[in-house]
């Protein structure tokens, strides 16, 4: 059977301006697993074509979906806080705790 090397799997995310989905092509098969499972369970998501080697085994994917859900996120920072801001979150805590 024929496998990906993993330094080979890519994912690939796809949209134009004007329209209004975007296209996930993957031949990574943790990423293949991930969308397989928001397809079964979203609406939003569908399954297209699938790549093939062989008769059996699938190499690639792709998913589509509305490009409002496509999302693009920064790194949090770390909070710093000071020794009395620290004492008030404790504060709270100990109080929710009780609750």
């Amino acid at each position: 059977m024929f496998t990906i090397p993993p330094t080979e799997q890519e994912t690939v995310v796809n949209f134009s301006r004007n329209e209004k989905g975007f296209w996930i092509y993957t031949s990574d098969v943790t990423m293949i697993r991930k969308l397989e499972k928001l397809c079964e369970e979203s609406e939003y998501y569908t399954q297209g074509k699938r790549g093939r080697v062989g008769t059996s085994y699938v190499d690639s994917e792709f998913y589509c979906s509305d490009r409002a859900l496509l999302s693009f996120r920064k790194k949090r920072s770390k909070r710093e806080y000071t020794e009395e801001q620290r004492a008030l979150i404790g504060q709270r805590l100990s109080q929710a705790r009780e609750q």
